[in-house]
């Protein structure tokens, strides 16, 4: 967002994305890899943030960080809640705050919701670790820690605590992890664009010294 004339800068999805970058990931459904686009966030995020020069940064992701993991020069499979992998998952989160940070805006990050279907399976079919709801609270975890570790930099909005507080995680994440096209403006109206706006006046009003 342009701070200046509240215009909406264009940003970046990519499904399949995980913040951890290397190595291999595993699924009910087979062993790959990262997105091309994804391992090279410091070049294809850049691109994205330079010419618009926005003043918030609104991430959303976590789905593909809580599967199984097999990180570079490792020989075993890991996921958050695993203390190897919890590092890596710190230095990752920290890098993309100081990503964003750098260009200019102020990051706020999305909790995740606990996952009802595994990433690329069908709903219903067999169970996979990813879809453990302690993998998803302890990566939220992490992300509060990541708050504490780059002060003024990122603010965490809990839209996984609102969304089991709400009753309508079902309604408003049809496929257990995604919020759709025909869900994303409820989800807007009801409670998330007023928390990210909120975060965000927060955020200027103390680095000007106001209180909001």
């Amino acid at each position: 967002v342009d701070g200046a004339h509240g215009v909406v800068v264009p940003g970046r999805v990519e499904l399949g994305c995980s913040i951890v970058r290397g190595g291999q990931r595993r699924t009910l459904i087979g062993v790959g890899q990262n997105h091309p686009t994804c391992e090279d966030r410091d070049t294809t995020w850049g691109e994205k943030l330079a010419p618009g020069s926005p003043t918030l940064a609104v991430v959303q992701t976590g789905p593909w960080d809580v599967i199984d993991h097999l990180l570079v020069g490792d020989s075993v499979w890991r996921g958050p809640g695993d203390p190897v992998y919890d590092d890596r998952l710190r230095q990752e989160m920290a890098a993309v705050v100081d990503l964003l940070s750098t260009h200019g805006a102020h990051v706020v990050w999305l909790t995740l919701p606990r996952q009802g279907v595994e990433v690329g399976q069908v709903a219903g079919s067999e169970s996979a670790p990813g879809t453990d709801p302690a993998r998803a609270a302890r990566y939220n975890e992490l992300l509060f820690e990541l708050a504490v570790a780059r002060p003024g930099k990122v603010t965490i909005v809990d839209l996984a605590g609102w969304l089991e507080s709400s009753g309508r995680m079902a309604e408003l994440l049809p496929d257990g992890i995604h919020v759709s096209f025909d869900t994303s403006r409820p989800l807007a109206d009801a409670w998330l664009g007023r928390a990210v706006l909120d975060a965000w006046t927060r955020a200027a009003g103390a680095h000007t010294g106001r209180a909001s």
